[in-house]
């Protein structure tokens, strides 16, 4: 007895509706979107900032990160990191005036909100002892979204992906 086997078109219709049923729970997801006006001559972003297997909202910190489209990774200083007790995931070398040192990696939770939609995740950033500024956002933070920064009109917008 011969197994019969659906016909091409049969197996093509369940494809069709299956990847229009994962269209429609992307359409149904929220998009973040962070606006903000370049000032000093940067862009900053208001986040918020937690150890990754906290929930408790008292332990989040608030920060203003500057948006550094020329970094690769994110960087963090090192009181914060501190403060917030990161676990350390690895070391990195990184590049400065004497040479290069070798700085922690840490994880933590990064939270962003626009207008009710709150997103999480988690993201990897290089604690460093002399920053100016509390974090350097990297391009690795923006994964999953879309920056576009308009210098003529001095703004700056962050297009987060389906929340």
């Amino acid at each position: 007895m011969s197994k019969r086997k659906p016909n091409k078109s049969a197996r093509s219709r369940r494809g069709k509706a299956k990847d229009y049923k994962a269209k429609q729970r992307l359409k149904a997801q929220k998009d973040a979107v962070l606006r903000g006006a370049i000032e000093r001559n940067a862009c900053t972003l208001k986040l918020r900032l937690g150890h990754p297997d906290s929930n408790n909202p008292s332990d989040y910190i608030d920060i203003e990160a500057i948006i550094d489209t020329g970094a690769t990774n994110c960087a963090i200083r090192k009181d914060i990191a501190d403060r917030l007790n990161l676990p350390v995931v690895d070391t990195q070398g990184v590049q400065g005036i004497n040479g290069v040192v070798h700085a922690p990696v840490v994880i933590m939770t990064m939270v962003v909100e626009d207008k009710g939609t709150v997103a999480g995740r988690q993201i990897r950033a290089t604690v460093l002892d002399q920053m100016a500024d509390p974090m350097l956002f990297g391009m690795e933070g923006m994964m999953g979204g879309v920056l576009k920064v308009d210098t003529i009109r001095g703004t700056w917008e962050w297009r987060i992906k389906g929340l």
